[in-house]
């Protein structure tokens, strides 16, 4: 039986799947971590009239920032206080591509 081998998103697959989540809006860069691997943790976020949304991919796998046991881009609702106030799966990156969440 061949061997797996865990499929890692290039940081351009990474960028257009943000920029189809943040639509054409103005977004902050957050935390980076790449490693030999490649891009293991990114974030941004957008600003929203009740507060904003921060878009968090991790690779799956154990760093300093976090683990993840699936490589995966969450949505983190945050209120106008900066107080976490929900989050939902936005998509995972599943066979080379990225397959949205719907809820």
């Amino acid at each position: 039986m061949p061997e797996y081998k865990e499929q890692v998103p290039s940081l351009e697959s990474i960028k257009d799947f943000f920029n189809k989540l943040i639509n054409d809006r103005e977004f902050v860069e957050g935390r980076f971590g790449e490693d030999d691997k490649g891009i293991y943790l990114r974030e941004v976020s957008v600003k929203t009239d009740d507060g904003s949304i921060g878009y968090e991919y991790m690779r799956k796998g154990r760093y300093t920032e976090g683990q993840a046991s699936e490589t995966a881009i969450h949505a983190v609702y945050y209120d106008n206080d900066g107080d976490p106030c929900g989050g939902e799966l936005a998509a995972k990156f599943i066979d080379g591509e990225w397959n949205p969440h719907s809820s």
